[in-house]
């Protein structure tokens, strides 16, 4: 504590007053409404509309000038620094460019890192900020697990609330050309998926203090029966890394949450609806056959030189969004957040990116080991899915990653029942 005084003492003069002498609540209010819209955009926009909705996107850098004018711990503060400039240079060179999608991928990959950061560096109590991330990703995973259930069984909208091309068009679902899958508020079922991923390894390592068994129970089976439905691999993908990772020293631990959703899996649906599931075996036999494979490619085709290979093809290339925007003839992508970054802001990029993130698993699984197990996760899961470049699943794991570089001003024994 008295480091991170000694560190406000040096920040100006209105920001060191108000870290000081707030009393938390403004802070965490504000961090409440960032998630709820990042959670919930999707309704935002069918409510209020899409120019709304992406606006409301502002909101993660109203914390900016902490980031920026607070002095950050030495070890991490050059390397958050230097990454964002580097950032900050690629998102020059793409609007240079005309490139409207550079503003696009400037958003998701600075928005929730340095939102978090800022966060945490406007409150002198980290713990209060990490207890209440904990429970906010318990409940909005809660409310779209029951969102899936209505989406499933009632009303493929929502009652109107969501909007996708996909998998809540009433015409083209009717049709039977296209498996029916969960996506409830999030609307995209791999974002969903690691978000009942992350939700469910919350609940069965880190649960908060106060908050009732009954609940926990209830919470863990409704998360894992959704978890099923969203028919995605990463979910199970997520959960295996993080239970094997846990179960080295614990065995029993993986075999009782395997028994449980075996149980809830046989009860939640028909054998043949995780046919989709247990095709990656085959997939892991011959990887060319996977449908993403041709994407991955595509990836590594478009480094076709010196330039592309250390800074890469422009920040946001790949990102749908910034596509949209340009009124692109296709959507290109690369069906992985890893070669996404790769690709996108070249080797130089990647290997800052990759040190940030390893330095933070370091120091996140010397404090705790299951939070450091699920941001392994999420790295790991993000050569197979581009979710973690988007706003819901990064602002997740960036989560994680920011709770490392302040772990040891974390009282994570505070937080809940969470495993070492």
């Amino acid at each position: 504590m008295r480091n991170e005084c000694k560190n406000i003492n040096c920040a100006p003069l209105f920001l060191a007053r108000f870290v000081k002498y707030n009393s938390s609540l403004p802070v965490l209010l504000f961090f409440c409404l960032v998630l709820v819209v990042i959670f919930f955009r999707n309704t935002i926009g069918v409510i209020f509309g899409d120019l709304f909705a992406n606006l409301s996107l502002v909101l993660l850098f109203l914390f900016f000038p902490f980031f920026l004018l607070v002095p950050l711990n030495r070890q991490f503060g050059l390397l958050l620094s230097v990454y964002f400039i580097y950032l900050v240079i690629q998102l020059f060179f793409g609007l240079s460019r005309g490139s409207a999608y550079a503003v696009v991928g400037f958003f998701n990959l600075t928005g929730p890192l340095f939102f978090l950061i800022s966060a945490y560096l406007a409150i002198l109590d980290k713990t209060k900020i990490f207890n209440l991330g904990v429970k906010l990703f318990i409940v909005f995973a809660f409310i779209n697990s029951l969102g899936a259930i209505i989406q499933a069984q009632v009303s493929i909208d929502i009652f109107g609330l969501i909007h996708n091309d996909i998998y809540a068009n009433y015409e083209l679902m009717s049709g039977g050309g296209v498996q029916k899958r969960a996506i409830s508020f999030i609307t995209s079922p791999q974002s969903l998926s690691l978000t009942l991923a992350f939700a469910t390894a919350l609940i069965f390592y880190t649960w908060p203090i106060g908050w009732s068994v009954f609940f926990r129970v209830l919470s863990f089976l409704l998360i894992v029966f959704v978890g099923a439905l969203t028919v995605s691999k990463v979910y199970f993908v997520f959960l295996f890394i993080v239970f094997f990772v846990m179960s080295i020293k614990k065995i029993y631990s993986i075999f009782i949450f395997l028994l449980g959703f075996l149980v809830v899996g046989v009860l939640a649906s028909a054998t043949t609806y995780f046919d989709r599931i247990f095709l990656m075996f085959d997939y892991i036999e011959n990887i060319r056959s996977y449908p993403a494979y041709e994407h991955w490619a595509r990836g590594f085709q478009h480094i076709d030189s010196a330039k592309s290979l250390f800074f890469g093809n422009g920040i946001g290339f790949y990102s749908r969004g910034g596509q949209i925007i340009q009124e692109s003839d296709s959507i290109i992508g690369v069906e992985s957040f890893l070669i996404q970054v790769f690709s996108e802001i070249g080797l130089v990029g990647f290997s800052l990116f990759s040190l940030i993130s390893g330095y933070s698993y370091y120091l996140l699984r010397r404090k705790n080991k299951s939070l450091g197990a699920m941001l392994l996760a999420f790295v790991v899961v993000g050569f197979f899915t581009p979710a973690p470049y988007g706003f819901v699943v990064g602002m997740q794991m960036c989560f994680l990653l920011v709770a490392g570089f302040f772990a040891n001003r974390i009282d994570f024994v505070g937080v809940g029942e969470v495993s070492r």
